[in-house]
């Protein structure tokens, strides 16, 4: 498991004939924090680094983790999810949802989504956000990561620019 692998790695990294238990403990300690047990697709137990979560949504009774890799899942309340992310750089995009700051790269203020990568097309996977959390977001990531600033809002287009920009017409 890559976890192990990488606990390992850190132990013998750091471990000298003049370490001590206590302090070698807490290192390890240090760095399982990040690290949550979550079901993947399978149903089975796996270590999730929660700063590569991309967001956290609440549906029904189980929380769903997010990351590049796929969706994770576990049967936790969502104030409990408030409680592990918060002492990461998590914030609320709606109100299902927790976002990881860290991982945004672009955002729309128009169509209300978050997103993870650089280059944006129809594939791309992206978090909810209400309008609510723009101006949050926005203080978070800064303006210049919102792929409509330097567009007319479509609430101020008239309609044959809003054809041209929904369908390419005109």
């Amino acid at each position: 498991m890559d976890i192990v692998n990488k606990l390992m790695d850190f132990i013998y990294a750091r471990t000298d004939r003049e370490s001590s238990k206590s302090k070698l403990s807490n290192e390890i300690n240090d760095f399982l924090h990040d690290y949550i047990q979550l079901f993947n697709s399978e149903n089975k137990l796996v270590f999730v680094n929660i700063r590569e979560c991309l967001f956290i949504d609440r549906n029904d009774n189980m929380s769903e983790f997010t990351t590049r890799d796929g969706v994770y899942k576990h049967y936790f309340p969502f104030e409990v999810c408030l409680d592990i992310v918060n002492k990461h750089n998590y914030c609320k995009s709606d109100n299902r949802v927790l976002v990881n700051i860290d991982q945004i790269k672009k955002y729309d203020s128009e169509l209300g989504r978050i997103y993870f990568e650089d280059n944006i097309d129809k594939t791309n996977l992206y978090a909810p956000m209400a309008n609510r959390r723009l101006n949050s977001i926005k203080d978070l990531v800064g303006e210049d990561k919102d792929t409509n600033k330097n567009k007319v809002p479509i609430k101020q287009m008239g309609i044959s620019e809003m054809k041209k920009a929904l369908f390419g017409m005109f």
